[in-house]
């Protein structure tokens, strides 16, 4: 049986932040969107697409993206050996596509991948919205979610799921 490994966005495949502080990652997040000031979450995760869109075109003052160390890597590994795999992240899917796209070199990879908004569940905080999201996925091995009680709430969901192996872990070593 093939393991299903699950991964939050931010913090754990990329930063903000060249040197990978998440600390400051959060910061530049702020300052950039904050500055362009977004009326509700709705407009603010638009305007998190669109500021990535253009850092990638090279536009300055806008949400550049660097891989975290050893993320693209796992992933990779991971894809080839045909594990399922899926992001939780309270972006929008398609800012997730855009940055693992940007990031994978090969667009068919993204086929291998399953993608969710948190909020449209409820809050990352919240065991029942991991449950719902992970209610249909067999064998999970492994979950990376870098926000401590985001962290807790998946733990105690993926254990109510009775993936009682499951490994838990705040970023890829």
């Amino acid at each position: 049986m093939n393991n299903t490994l699950i991964f939050d966005m931010h913090g754990i495949i990329y930063s903000h932040d060249k040197n990978n502080s998440i600390k400051q990652s959060k910061t530049e997040f702020n300052t950039i969107i904050n500055s362009q000031i977004p009326k509700n979450e709705s407009e603010e995760l638009t305007k998190e697409f669109e500021s990535i869109q253009k850092a990638l075109n090279h536009h300055k003052n806008q949400l550049n993206i660097f891989p975290m160390p050893n993320a693209i890597e796992k992933l990779i590994y991971h894809i080839k050996n045909n594990d399922k795999i899926i992001i939780i992240s309270t972006s929008l899917i398609e800012t997730q596509k855009l940055i693992l796209k940007t990031f994978l070199k090969d667009e068919k990879l993204l086929n291998n991948i399953n993608f969710y908004n948190s909020s449209q569940y409820g809050p990352k905080s919240d065991s029942e919205t991991w449950y719902q999201i992970l209610k249909n996925y067999e064998n999970i091995t492994e979950l990376y979610e870098d926000t401590e009680n985001y962290l807790d709430a998946a733990e105690y969901a993926v254990k109510q799921l009775g993936h009682k192996t499951c490994k838990f872990k705040s970023k890829i070593e």
